[in-house]
């Protein structure tokens, strides 16, 4: 009898574990037709395999006496097998959706950390269900974990202070790696690395300052590359009042056409202009207006056009003065 229910058992189980393989086989073949889908269905395709050999082993119990099958230890294993399936099932399907082109608003170091986080919560969850599922009541454990995770966080405070800030920088991302910015406090250079603790940041000079990202966080930023790399590039200059304003402005602009098109790091196509602005001491004032390709360009391009627009305007004869005064002598009467 023993050898009866043992075989009609197996047998169950082999056809059982053949038509579910065949049923996922023809449904994998139509189902993975594009390349979302297909990575999808090759990172579930083992999980499934071990799903179907659940199941089929969960239909042939039907065979198994009663005493046998009731036993509670077998009921809990079977119940076991299948939330450890279905949680690995789950952090398949979150791995691919982490890594498509579903979350474009995440940088990939926000990807990467999400989904940690998102894997981390999984396994607690599925320890917790496995844990209830043996007859472990996780009420005590819930409450020690409040009780630690408090403590914890009181110890903390500054390192998770600057985890949640990581998360914030990574997430909403008011600056990415390789932009160039300026940190309220002086700091100025380019973002060269967001940590879960600390930003990275590499000055002009060639240094490296590592700050923390609850301080950037809080911190007024300047992004010089958002929303687009490019910027306008200002240069103050001052003329003599005896100067034709008309002949000052075409011949700035022609200089600073020829620096846009020659010197690398201009915008080629942008038109320079000027906007007099002041009438000072001893000159009328005026900005020239010029556009850089990045921040780190803005150097150069007011580096060339100075010389350039100093030569040219020595030989336009256009007087750039020195600070001077006039004064009025007043003779009195004796």
């Amino acid at each position: 009898m023993n050898l009866t229910w043992w075989a009609l058992s197996a047998l169950t189980f082999i056809l059982t574990f053949l038509v579910l393989y065949v049923i996922k086989h023809i449904f994998w073949k139509y189902a993975a037709n594009n390349g979302a889908k297909k990575l999808l269905f090759q990172r579930l395709n083992t999980p499934f395999y071990i799903l179907v050999a659940i199941i089929s082993l969960g239909i042939a119990q039907i065979f198994i006496p009663e005493k046998i099958r009731s036993e509670l230890f077998a009921t809990q294993v079977f119940k076991i097998l299948l939330i450890l399936v279905f949680i690995w099932i789950l952090d398949r399907i979150i791995s691919v959706f982490f890594a498509s082109s579903f979350i474009t608003s995440v940088t990939g170091g926000g990807r990467n950390l999400s989904h940690t986080i998102v894997r981390v919560l999984f396994l607690v969850v599925g320890v917790l269900v496995v844990l209830e599922t043996l007859g472990i009541s996780i009420t005590p454990i819930l409450a020690s974990l409040g009780i630690g995770s408090l403590a914890v966080a009181l110890a903390l405070q500054d390192t998770l202070g600057n985890f949640f800030s990581g998360i914030y920088l990574l997430v909403d991302k008011p600056i990415r790696v390789g932009d160039f910015v300026e940190i309220e406090g002086g700091t100025v250079g380019t973002v060269i690395k967001i940590g879960w603790r600390s930003t990275q940041i590499k000055m002009p000079a060639n240094n490296i300052v590592v700050i923390p990202n609850s301080k950037i966080a809080s911190a007024k930023i300047i992004n010089y590359d958002l929303s687009e790399p490019e910027m306008a590039v200002l240069v103050d200059v001052g003329v003599s009042y005896n100067s034709d304003l008309k002949h000052v402005e075409r011949v700035a602009t022609e200089v600073a056409g020829d620096v846009l098109k020659t010197v690398e790091g201009g915008v080629s196509d942008f038109v320079p202009f000027i906007r007099y602005n002041l009438f000072s001491d001893s000159s009328i004032n005026f900005t020239v207006i010029l556009r850089g390709k990045q921040f780190v360009d803005q150097h150069i391009i007011k580096h060339e056009f100075i010389k350039r627009l100093h030569e040219r305007f020595k030989q336009e004869n256009i007087e750039i003065p020195f600070p001077q005064r006039v004064v009025h002598s007043v003779n009195e009467p004796k």
